[in-house]
């Protein structure tokens, strides 16, 4: 499920997205890429309270579902304004999947789900 999510495509190309879709220069992407990583890093750390939580993957799907409407919007009008909505959301998005799913791949499955293996 983590794998799913599109974490490892959306952190790759990110920089080039802010750059193709939003307009971006090329050293503000870059930045914004370094600082989502920061973030990133942070919010996997916080990991331990929140991990393996579903609610993370409803946060990602409103995310992709914002982003995805705010840059339909840029390519018309309004390209900047909705550009920093769209990367206010990719934010959002990191910090979901580090807080819910990050951590959730090395660990053993959880009491409950005990019963669940074959």
């Amino acid at each position: 499920m983590q794998q799913f999510s599109g974490i490892n495509i959306v952190s790759y190309y990110f920089p080039l997205v802010l750059q193709n879709s939003v307009g971006f220069s090329e050293p503000r992407s870059r930045l914004l890429g370094a600082c989502n990583s920061i973030s990133y890093l942070f919010f996997s750390a916080v990991s331990l309270w929140f991990i393996d939580r579903l609610w993370g993957a409803g946060v990602q799907g409103t995310c992709y579902l914002v982003i995805t409407v705010v840059l339909s919007i840029a390519a018309t009008k309004e390209q900047y304004q909705m550009g920093a909505v769209a990367t206010a959301f990719f934010f959002v998005y990191f910090a979901a999947f580090g807080v819910a799913w990050l951590g959730s791949t090395p660990l053993p499955p959880t009491p409950c789900c005990q019963d669940l293996r074959i």
